[in-house]
């Protein structure tokens, strides 16, 4: 999933408007010697499917992937003592998302299934790409790469002390399973034993809890997120996670996920909260600091890598195309906090604003374009900035529409007033951007429906399990 990109969205808007937030690393490794931080401190949350559809192309023998894969894992495992590596469930992607797939998987050529699926046939299989364009093969295809990298991984690491790697959604009978056979996806750790310090709970089947209704891993990274931070306040071990990812879409996922955490601490009167959402400084929170690691790509990327570190810019293109684009990395709490900031008195001292804020801003960049919204909207900048306007301008009138984004269980009485509150802030986005006049009359013109379905996946994003109720309410197909 992912969000508008360009001059425009999300993620530039981030780095411009709140720069204690961000900062541009070449790696994981330069990261954490910026923040003088030990391997044992750190733990990287990664999406698994994102590692290896970025498998270079020249890595075609089932061997170099399973090799790939266990490289990919091993470098992070160098820096960070807690691995955890997530794979989509695909028994549990919403109906939304299978819309996406399968207008993606339509322009794919299909493959026939091999009815000797096993291990000696893949490693006879000179060329093993074309399965990953199949989906149902791809699936199966992870699965026998990532069975035979945990066991590697297991040999490997069995003597180390310090780095455990966890690796969920997968299953892990491997290539024993036909393609065509039901799935079983579940977790393996390569040390049971230290399995809680990722605060998550594995029954005799290995399936863990904490993800098991979650389908997609880019949810998995927020939920592993969630439940280490607690563990961590409880053990002290680490004091860092990183969300290791590509997808800009991590942005919002991140802090809803932030908002969660305060309502929970909020209902429970936690005297040590996990999250502060804005309030206060990061010695306000017990629970280790969250960033969110995008790798990322392009001349644009490489070129602020290099102005962040003081290198100079070729000026040969062909030079500037292959340089390296790195990682910008965004500390979540600073990035409340720095957004919290820009709100009304009243709004900031009452969490119940703070959190329909963050929510309406969330939902403000789903409608500019992602996965389930059939938009492209280069206007995420400007938006941001209406809502803020709108929460600037606390007023007593329009409070009933700002808490219709608390509740954290969207009802349908809710909807209406969730749906006339993003209207509004795209009208006046509109009139703001009136120059830039095809992003402009998108705003104007945008439907209900698309505002809906920016509802729906504001909601996904926050409360897994939720997003399978009334979808045709939301403006999808039911089947």
């Amino acid at each position: 999933m992912g969000l508008t990109s360009g001059e425009h969205g999300v993620k530039r808007f981030v780095e411009s408007a709140f720069p204690t937030a961000v900062a541009r690393f070449f790696d994981l490794y330069s990261f954490t010697c910026a923040l003088e931080l030990e391997p044992a401190q750190v733990a990287a949350v990664r999406d698994g499917n994102i590692m290896m559809m970025g498998m270079p192309t020249s890595i075609k023998k089932f061997e170099d992937m399973v090799q790939f894969a266990v490289n990919s894992i091993s470098l992070s495992m160098r820096h960070a003592n807690y691995v955890c590596v997530c794979f989509d469930n695909p028994q549990r992607v919403p109906i939304a998302k299978v819309e996406t797939q399968s207008k993606r998987d339509g322009d794919r050529p299909p493959i026939s299934t091999p009815p000797n699926w096993s291990l000696e046939l893949l490693h006879a299989t000179e060329d093993c790409r074309p399965f990953v364009q199949q989906r149902s093969l791809r699936y199966a295809l992870f699965d026998s790469i990532m069975t035979e990298a945990m066991r590697m991984l297991a040999l490997k690491f069995s003597d180390c002390e310090g780095s455990i790697c966890l690796i969920d959604g997968i299953d892990f009978n491997g290539a024993r399973r036909h393609p065509d056979a039901s799935r079983n996806p579940s977790a393996q750790c390569t040390s049971m034993a230290k399995i809680d310090r990722f605060g998550v709970h594995v029954n005799m089947d290995g399936l863990v809890r904490e993800t098991s209704e979650v389908g997609e891993a880019d949810l998995k990274l927020s939920v592993y997120a969630r439940c280490m931070r607690r563990a961590a306040s409880e053990h002290r071990e680490f004091s860092c996670i990183v969300l290791d990812t590509v997808d800009t879409d991590i942005l919002p996922i991140s802090m809803l996920m932030l908002v969660h955490e305060t309502i929970e601490d909020n209902q429970s009167n936690q005297a040590n909260p996990i999250s502060t959402l804005g309030i206060g400084g990061a010695s306000a929170c017990v629970a280790p600091r969250l960033f969110i690691g995008m790798r990322e790509r392009g001349t644009y990327a490489a070129k602020e890598l290099m102005k962040a570190h003081g290198h100079e810019i070729p000026s040969n293109a062909a030079e500037l195309k292959g340089a390296a684009a790195g990682w910008m990395f965004v500390d979540a709490e600073e990035l409340m906090r720095s957004i919290m900031r820009h709100l009304h008195p009243t709004a900031f001292d009452n969490i119940h604003m703070r959190v329909a804020f963050v929510r309406a801003l969330c939902t403000s960049w789903a409608v500019t374009g992602c996965d389930f919204v059939p938009c492209n909207v280069p206007a995420s900048d400007s938006l941001t900035e209406c809502v803020l306007q709108t929460f600037r301008a606390f007023s007593e009138e329009h409070r009933a529409d700002y808490f219709a984004f608390w509740n954290a269980h969207t009802t349908d009485t809710d909807v209406p007033r969730m749906v006339s509150v993003i209207r509004a802030i795209c009208r006046a986005t509109a009139q703001r951007i009136a120059r830039r006049k095809s992003a402009a009359n998108a705003l104007v013109n945008v439907s209900e429906s698309n505002v809906r379905r920016a509802l729906w996946t504001m909601i996904y994003w926050s409360v897994p399990g939720q997003h399978r109720h009334n979808m045709a309410f939301y403006g999808f197909p039911t089947e």
